[in-house]
Order: structure tokens, then C-alpha cells, then sequence
């Protein structure tokens, strides 16, 4: 098909496809946005068929196909997922095919709120896990109320903006203890003024430590833990917080 043209890939790869025929279809680049997992795995799957692509082929095409939301998701993933092409496809849908289901869909903001209890710098709060958001945030009067002010702040490389294409002025970032219960994961939130002033865990930290909610069980499996979360269907819904890495800033986990 003409208008399909084969992405660039670098020469390591170039050299473990080479032995691969040209493939005669080649699915368009999925970023995690605008389109649902399943529809883009199925033309996938289609594409593999017509292509002859045996599943250590398939591995190598579909890292190359996943850019932006969708790449950050899958370098996220362990190493035995993204070495086995059942479980990379059944994680990759886990992360994403949620936001599409009835029960998620209560949970987004406007409907019900998501929500975990736990301290952040050793103050006990309640967390708002909100999907929407592509970085952790804490208001700047909690990170005062918390540090004294003198709390360690680096700069945030990045920009922030909301849904309706404002920008967000980030204080900086702070690297504390999140703790919930007896488990304590080391997190890095942006500090910013925001309204209302609720902590936010945004998608950085569901793909950094492979958070899975279940609203059924109203828990959150984190680390192996089973935590409690609590919905709320009167609460103040937060702006879109959209976080903007810079060139050269890390992500949650790097691919191998």
C-alpha cells in the first residue's frame, strides 16, 4: 500500500531486521491517544499475517511503531514483557485499554473521584489518581506546609499546560517519600499552583511502579500491596494537567 511507508530505524536495527522481506503493509504509529489499543493491535495482528512476521519480528516491529504516550507505556514495562509478545500485547492493553471500559469511565473527572490515602513527605494526605495527567503534582502550599519552605527543590524540565492551552508556572520538583501503609516508593512531583489543592498521582506513576486499579475491589495492587482507594462523586474536578518533557529528560524507566 503506497501510502504506508516503513519508519526510519537506526542501524542496530536495521541489522537484526535485515534478514526480514520488505514487509508489504505497515500499520501507522500509535501514540496511546485518539485511538483505542485493540483496533490498532488487531490491524497489527493483520499486518504480522500479511507480512509473515513470526512473533520475535512482531516484537522488534511493534517497538518501533509506539511513539509518545504509548512508547513512555511500554518502556515502562519490565524486560520479560517486552521479550514476550503475548504478554507485551496483553500489558500494553492492560495500560491502556481501561480509560474505554464502563467502570473507568465513572472514575474520570466530572463523574468520580479516584481516590488513595497515604503521606507524602511524612504528611498524611489523600491522593487523586488522575489519569489525565501526564506528571505527579503537589500544590505549592502543601509542599510549604510539608518543608518549611527549605524543602529541596530542583528545576523541572519541562513546561506545563492545562486543556485549554494555558500555561501552568511549576515551582520545581521535589523528590520525597510516598508512603502508603507499609509500603514507601521514592516519587518525583512537580510543585505548582494549582486548584483545588489536591496531590495528584498522574499516569507517571501508574507506569513507573505498574499500578493497576481495580475499582471492583476499590484497591490499588502497587508493588505487590493491595491498597485501599475510596471514589467520590462530589469532588471538585482538577484541570487537564498535560507535562511537557524537554529534550534529553528522563522518563519513568528507560528502554534496554
Amino acid at each position: 500500500i503506497g501510502s504506508n511507508i516503513v519508519p526510519m530505524i537506526d542501524m542496530e536495527t536495521s541489522g537484526q531486521l535485515n534478514a526480514a522481506p520488505r514487509p508489504v503493509f505497515m500499520p501507522e504509529t500509535f501514540t496511546g491517544t485518539g485511538r483505542e489499543w485493540s483496533d490498532w493491535a488487531d490491524q497489527f495482528e493483520m499486518a504480522a499475517g500479511i507480512n509473515g512476521w513470526d512473533d520475535e519480528l512482531k516484537l522488534k516491529f511493534m517497538s518501533l511503531l509506539l511513539s509518545g504516550r504509548a512508547r513512555d507505556i511500554y518502556c515502562g514495562l519490565s524486560e520479560e514483557a517486552r521479550r514476550n509478545f503475548t504478554q507485551l500485547k496483553a500489558a500494553m492493553g492492560k495500560c491502556l485499554e481501561p480509560c474505554e471500559s464502563t467502570d473507568w469511565n465513572r472514575s474520570q473527572p466530572g463523574t468520580v473521584g479516584v481516590y488513595m490515602f497515604g503521606k507524602v513527605g511524612g504528611v498524611e494526605t489523600r491522593l487523586l489518581v488522575d489519569t489525565g495527567a501526564q506528571v505527579s503534582i503537589v500544590p505549592k502550599q502543601f509542599w510549604l506546609e510539608a518543608t518549611g519552605g527549605v524543602g529541596e527543590l530542583v528545576e523541572y524540565n519541562g513546561s506545563l499546560s492545562v486543556a485549554n492551552g494555558e500555561k501552568m508556572e511549576a515551582v520545581g520538583q521535589w523528590t520525597t517519600i510516598c508512603q502508603f501503609d507499609s509500603l514507601a516508593v521514592v516519587m518525583d512531583f512537580v510543585v505548582a499552583d494549582i486548584n483545588p489543592g489536591e496531590v495528584l498521582l498522574g499516569s507517571d506513576f501508574l507506569v513507573k511502579f505498574g499500578a493497576k486499579l481495580d475499582l471492583g475491589e476499590l484497591c490499588c495492587y502497587l508493588m505487590g500491596k493491595k491498597i485501599v482507594i475510596q471514589l467520590q462523586a462530589d469532588f471538585q474536578v482538577p484541570p487537564l494537567i498535560i507535562g511537557m518533557l524537554e529534550p534529553g529528560s528522563s522518563l519513568p524507566r528507560h528502554c534496554d
